[in-house]
């Protein structure tokens, strides 16, 4: 992760702050979640939580990417490419650039403290929200859904056209305390500063059984669009059996 020190030129007030413990950005979740529970960027260490989680009954289901089982290669994997792209994110923010494509803090950690209420430096890895371009899952034409997503991807970075998404999971040790709906905030204040993303418009889709999803997506200013009735083939994700199941799509735009 590149020193916050590196060419700084950040426009405050700035999200970001600077854990003197690990040298590295974070943005602390809104209240009553923050400073504790933070975004921060991933860490070589975080591939054996993907496995853990990405392999959880309570997890999986309710996930369109990853596969099943997800095993510790795909975890390095990922965790890599993951890190690569937070640290050209954070460099572009430092380097001033005037909009970026994405946010460079997505893994979701606990601070943890001793009986008297001191830091130990020790964090406890509870998640992930991750912003993109929008690859249109929801769009069943595969001719139209590669269109639509190739033109989003040429958009340069602060285009008020671009359509974003996210994608997220949450230690079933956290859930049903509002943490995901308050990190989805943060993300969200970032993505929307003229200054850092300039973004306008967000289209977030959640299976329909994933009723928590939904709620967290609302509280978060979303409005319900339409339900996308079959549109996930299981059999085409690896692992995850036969059948189909339908998704419902959230947007919610800026002015």
């Amino acid at each position: 992760m590149a020193s916050p020190t590196e060419g700084t030129t950040m426009i405050p007030p700035s999200p970001f702050h600077i854990d003197p413990k690990t040298n590295e950005p974070y943005i602390p979740l809104p209240a009553p979640w923050g400073p504790k529970i933070r975004l921060t960027p991933p860490r070589p260490s975080d591939a054996d939580c993907l496995v853990t989680h990405f392999n959880d009954p309570r997890v999986y289901p309710n996930l369109t990417g990853p596969p099943y089982p997800f095993t510790q290669e795909h975890g390095t994997g990922a965790i890599t490419k993951w890190m690569e792209s937070s640290n050209m994110l954070w460099k572009q923010v430092l380097n001033g650039k005037k909009c970026v494509g994405g946010c460079p803090v997505r893994i979701i950690r606990e601070r943890v403290v001793d009986q008297e209420g001191n830091e130990t430096g020790e964090d406890i890895f509870l998640g992930d929200v991750m912003v993109a371009r929008s690859k249109f899952v929801e769009i069943a034409d595969d001719e139209e859904r590669e269109r639509k997503a190739e033109e989003n991807a040429k958009l340069e970075d602060g285009d008020e056209n671009i359509v974003w998404t996210i994608g997220d999971f949450l230690a079933p040790s956290h859930h049903n305390r509002g943490i995901m709906s308050k990190a989805i905030e943060a993300v969200l204040d970032f993505a929307f500063r003229k200054e850092y993303m300039n973004a306008k418009r967000f289209v977030v889709t959640a299976y329909s059984h994933n009723i928590g999803s939904q709620r967290t997506l609302e509280k978060n200013g979303f409005k319900f669009n339409e339900e996308v009735k079959d549109r996930v083939d299981l059999s085409k994700l690896v692992g995850r059996g036969e059948g189909r199941v339908s998704l419902k799509v959230f947007e919610r735009v800026e002015a």
